[in-house]
């Protein structure tokens, strides 16, 4: 049986990264406020930007200032979900297990959500407010169960070949 190497890792963590964003992105539609997810917790992360007297000025740092916050969160929340999944590999590797959903989503509740709790006491704010404890549990919960199910396919394709 092949082991989950790395670049498994690395991709059922993107793919994780991607879930967790699309249910945020449709969760936010809903509420008809799109982007109000990465925008509200990127404004912990990232400085908002300074303010400015003339008008013109002001709108074009706000566009600015709301693009770099979004592209920051987003390439941020990827390398975390990358590093995840690759710790992920690792542990199921080390364990001698193979991924499945169940242990990944485990793996999820468990893991993504220390490191989510981690990432909230290093930039010393209370995040959770936007996605709520639900939200982030269930996001935390999906991501697990997609890098684990990744990594049963990749194994699985890997022994067909």
């Amino acid at each position: 049986m092949r082991s989950c190497t790395p670049s498994d890792g690395v991709l059922a963590g993107l793919l994780a990264g991607a879930a967790v964003m699309a249910v945020y992105f449709v969760s936010d539609l809903v509420q008809l406020d799109p982007f109000a997810t990465p925008v509200g917790l990127s404004r912990v992360i990232v400085a908002p930007g300074a303010g400015f007297d003339v008008p013109i000025v002001a709108q074009i740092l706000a566009i600015a200032g709301f693009g770099f916050r979004v592209i920051s969160f987003t390439v941020l929340h990827f390398l975390v979900f990358a590093a995840l999944g690759m710790g992920a590999a690792g542990l199921y590797r080390r364990l001698g297990m193979s991924g499945d959903v169940l242990s990944g989503a485990l793996y999820g509740l468990v893991v993504c959500t220390g490191v989510f709790y981690l990432g909230m006491q290093l930039v010393g704010s209370d995040i959770l407010s936007r996605p709520g404890l639900m939200g982030m549990l269930g996001a935390n919960l999906l991501a697990g169960a997609v890098m684990g199910g990744y990594l049963q396919m990749a194994r699985r394709a890997e022994t067909a070949a």
